[in-house]
Protein backbone atom coordinates (compact mmCIF):
# COMPACT_ATOMS: atom_id res chain seq x y z
CA UNK A 1 0.00 0.00 0.00
CA UNK A 2 0.93 3.32 -0.92
CA UNK A 3 0.12 6.62 1.21
CA UNK A 4 -0.85 9.46 -1.15
CA UNK A 5 -0.13 11.84 1.18
CA UNK A 6 3.34 11.09 2.27
CA UNK A 7 4.25 9.95 -1.01
CA UNK A 8 2.66 13.62 -3.10
CA UNK A 9 5.24 14.92 -0.23
CA UNK A 10 8.37 13.40 -0.96
CA UNK A 11 8.25 11.39 -4.11
CA UNK A 12 7.15 12.07 -7.53
CA UNK A 13 5.04 10.06 -9.79
CA UNK A 14 7.86 8.89 -11.76
CA UNK A 15 10.18 8.07 -8.16
CA UNK A 16 7.49 5.74 -6.98
CA UNK A 17 7.17 3.47 -10.06
CA UNK A 18 11.32 3.53 -9.51
CA UNK A 19 10.75 2.65 -5.79
CA UNK A 20 8.50 0.03 -6.86
CA UNK A 21 10.75 -1.90 -9.20
CA UNK A 22 13.42 -1.82 -6.39
CA UNK A 23 11.35 -3.35 -4.48
CA UNK A 24 10.94 -6.12 -6.85
CA UNK A 25 14.89 -6.23 -7.28
CA UNK A 26 14.79 -5.15 -11.03
CA UNK A 27 18.50 -4.10 -12.32
CA UNK A 28 19.20 -0.94 -13.83
CA UNK A 29 18.85 -2.51 -17.07
CA UNK A 30 15.18 -4.34 -16.78
CA UNK A 31 14.47 -1.15 -15.36
CA UNK A 32 15.57 0.82 -18.55
CA UNK A 33 13.86 -1.58 -21.10
CA UNK A 34 10.38 -2.25 -18.95
CA UNK A 35 10.24 2.15 -19.02
CA UNK A 36 11.35 2.32 -22.44
CA UNK A 37 14.18 5.08 -21.60
CA UNK A 38 18.00 4.76 -21.74
CA UNK A 39 20.16 2.81 -18.92
CA UNK A 40 21.94 5.96 -18.01
CA UNK A 41 18.29 7.94 -16.96
CA UNK A 42 17.59 5.60 -14.97
CA UNK A 43 20.84 5.48 -13.55
CA UNK A 44 20.22 9.01 -12.97
CA UNK A 45 16.68 8.96 -11.23
CA UNK A 46 18.15 6.15 -9.14
CA UNK A 47 20.81 8.62 -7.60
CA UNK A 48 18.35 11.61 -7.59
CA UNK A 49 15.69 9.03 -5.55
CA UNK A 50 18.42 8.21 -2.55
CA UNK A 51 19.48 12.13 -2.60
CA UNK A 52 15.55 12.55 -1.92
CA UNK A 53 15.70 10.01 0.78
CA UNK A 54 19.16 10.83 2.12
CA UNK A 55 20.29 6.90 1.44
CA UNK A 56 22.83 5.55 -0.03
CA UNK A 57 21.09 2.42 -1.60
CA UNK A 58 18.49 0.38 -2.31
CA UNK A 59 18.09 -1.01 0.65
CA UNK A 60 18.17 1.89 2.79
CA UNK A 61 15.41 3.22 0.47
CA UNK A 62 12.88 0.75 0.61
CA UNK A 63 14.11 0.50 4.53
CA UNK A 64 13.25 4.11 4.73
CA UNK A 65 9.84 4.01 2.63
CA UNK A 66 8.51 1.27 5.25
CA UNK A 67 9.18 3.18 7.96
CA UNK A 68 8.44 6.39 7.10
CA UNK A 69 4.82 5.02 6.11
CA UNK A 70 5.37 5.92 2.01
CA UNK A 71 5.50 2.18 1.41
CA UNK A 72 3.94 -0.20 3.88
CA UNK A 73 4.02 -3.45 1.62
CA UNK A 74 4.95 -4.06 -1.93
CA UNK A 75 1.37 -4.66 -3.39
CA UNK A 76 -0.24 -7.25 -1.62
CA UNK A 77 -3.30 -4.70 -1.50
CA UNK A 78 -2.60 -2.22 -4.22
CA UNK A 79 -5.21 -1.75 -6.95
CA UNK A 80 -2.29 -1.47 -9.44
CA UNK A 81 0.04 -4.03 -10.38
CA UNK A 82 3.67 -4.20 -9.49
CA UNK A 83 5.68 -3.94 -12.77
Amino acid sequence: MYHDSMKSEILNDKEMELLKFLVIARSNNEIAEKLAIPYDIVKNRIKVLYSKLKVKNRIQAIIYCINNGILDSYDENNNKKMP
